[in-house]
């Protein structure tokens, strides 16, 4: 289940091509509680991470090493001689519904039309009639 690190993200913050709409949202449940990781990596397989620090290049470095090597967008990073290791909080991209905030707030008895106003601030909401 994909999560935040207690603060979803904008497509700006990314490094992202406008275009989408995306807010920043808090998530008690993630900041509460936040899924952690940390990895190690050879500077010359992330330095164009280090260098950039954008979806695209997250996304550019997990094709090459597999998608659990750099599991989000929110992490900080230690170089030492030809090493990196990071440390982080969240799985994916960041941005729009964090999945284990969602699923924690309905288990808290949140209504699902307030848990989709908390991650998607300022959007309508329409349910569409079914035939």
């Amino acid at each position: 289940m994909r999560s935040c690190d207690g603060r979803t993200r904008t497509p700006q913050e990314l490094g992202l091509p406008g275009g989408v709409s995306y807010q920043a949202a808090a998530c008690p449940i993630c900041a509460r509680e936040p899924h952690t990781w940390t990895r190690t990596h050879a500077l010359a397989d992330v330095d164009e991470l280090i260098r950039e620090r954008t979806e695209q290049a997250r996304l550019n470095v997990v094709r090459r090493l597999g998608w659990d090597a750099i599991p989000s967008n929110a992490y900080q990073a230690t170089v030492i001689g030809d090493a990196v290791t990071l440390h982080g909080a969240g799985e994916g991209h960041g941005m729009g519904l964090c999945q284990r905030g969602a699923v924690g707030l309905a288990r808290q008895g949140e209504a699902w039309q307030a848990i989709l106003q908390r991650y998607f601030p300022g959007a309508t909401i329409q349910v569409a009639a079914t035939n």
